[in-house]
């Protein structure tokens, strides 16, 4: 058990406020939220974090690495770009610490300097997040990252969005459901069935927040997750809500909703 998994006490969960079991819904029942991190709790913040097509560059921490390497005076640009790509040939599920080593940087300084960086176009996608997920977890609510990034890259993200308090993320998160971890991709079904495994719930103790149909509702729902809010923070009219989909213009809906 790592410090990110199980956190949160039992008694947590048990004090939180009964309902009248003559009103329970699928939705009462759930008792933690796999929470997406790209483009759900963390996003760019100008075109420095945009890609071509002006979508998040959710892989940005590749630029810092070569920038970071090559700042260091330790490699040039060619020999840390090759050494990137063979880490990448070797290990499929790799963690960011893979590429440090291969790079010969420092853990410690390395994140420091990639927050330094980072933390000028990449933020949170709202002000109220921080507030909004401690209001979650002091309610009873075990909260997971579900996220295609590393453990290390998830620690990095909740940094840049600003929910990282000083005690660490574990205060707020019961655990880091990460590639590396899982050995799936977000868009599998099998990335939802090892997470629900390994978080000790049923489908129905589960709901999911995120920002993509597909990937955060369709795929999770095909294994039984019953309910998922899909943030839509860009300003038009929200979609009409679905059997299993709700559409929020924040977290602070997703709070409302779910302690209503």
């Amino acid at each position: 058990m790592t410090a990110y998994e199980e956190t949160t006490q039992p008694e947590q969960i048990r004090n939180r406020p009964a309902r009248d079991r003559r009103t329970l819904t699928p939705l009462s029942l759930v008792q933690s939220l796999l929470i997406d991190v790209d483009d759900t709790v963390v996003t760019a913040l100008g075109d420095q974090g945009r890609r071509e097509d002006g979508q998040f560059n959710t892989a940005s921490l590749f630029n810092v690495l070569q920038s970071a390497a090559v700042h260091a005076g330790k490699l040039s640009a060619e020999e840390t770009e090759r050494r990137i790509q063979a880490v990448k040939d070797r290990l499929r599920w790799w963690d960011w610490g893979d590429f440090l080593q291969a790079l010969d940087l420092d853990a410690r300084e390395f994140w420091e300097y990639a927050y330094r960086i980072e933390r000028q176009f990449i933020g949170a996608t709202g002000p109220e997040v921080p507030q909004a997920l401690r209001r979650l977890r002091q309610a009873g609510f075990r909260l997971y990252a579900a996220s295609n990034n590393p453990d290390s890259g998830i620690r990095h993200k909740l940094r840049l969005a600003g929910i990282t308090p000083p005690e660490g993320p574990e205060s707020l998160f019961s655990g880091l459901l990460a590639v590396s971890r899982l050995k799936a991709m977000k868009w599998e079904p099998e990335y939802w069935t090892r997470a629900l495994s390994h978080i000790r719930h049923e489908p129905h103790e589960v709901a999911v927040v995120g920002d993509n149909l597909h990937d955060d509702f369709a795929v999770p729902h095909s294994v039984g997750i019953n309910y998922s809010f899909i943030l839509v923070r860009e300003p038009k009219p929200l979609p009409r809500n679905q059997d299993g989909v709700l559409f929020v213009r924040s977290f602070d809906e997703v709070a409302e909703v779910i302690l209503s």
